[in-house]
C-alpha cells in the first residue's frame, strides 16, 4: 500500500503486488481533491482497514478506509484544529485494542506538535 498523486493532482491510496514476475498497480481510493497529501504512512488493522493521515488540508485530520464491496469507504477519524495537533506526519501504529497513535509536526501547546491517540 501507499499513497500518491492520483487523477487531477489529488492524493490516491494504491496497492502494489507482485505476480508471474511483474508488478500490478491497482488503485484503492482517489480522494478526488486537489491538494490532498498523504505525510504518514499506511497502517492496516487485522480486519483489513486502512488508516492514514492527510497533512496538508487545513491542519490535518486521521482516516480510515473500509472495504464495502469492491470499493472503499472513506471516513475521517479525526480533524486537528491546531490546539490538538497540525501535520500529522511519521508512522501510524496500530496496538491489539485497536487503538491509533502518532504524532504530529506543529501545533499542540508549544507549537512543536504532539503524540496523539485515537480509541476505538
Amino acid at each position: 500500500m501507499g499513497t500518491s498523486l492520483g487523477n487531477n493532482d489529488s492524493a490516491a491510496v494504491y496497492e502494489l503486488t507482485f505476480s508471474n514476475g511483474a508488478w500490478h498497480y491497482n488503485l484503492l481510493y482517489d480522494y478526488g481533491r486537489f491538494g490532498e497529501d498523504s505525510t504518514a504512512d499506511l497502517v492496516m488493522d487485522s480486519a483489513g482497514n486502512i488508516y492514514g493521515a492527510d497533512a496538508i488540508t487545513g491542519d490535518g485530520y486521521i482516516f480510515k478506509l473500509t472495504r464495502s464491496g469492491d470499493s472503499w469507504t472513506f471516513s475521517r477519524l479525526h480533524s486537528f484544529t491546531g490546539p490538538d495537533g497540525a501535520g500529522a506526519s511519521g508512522q501510524i501504529v496500530i496496538d491489539s485494542a485497536g487503538n491509533l497513535y502518532g504524532t504530529t509536526s506543529v501545533g499542540g501547546a508549544y507549537g512543536y506538535g504532539v503524540i496523539w491517540e485515537i480509541t476505538p
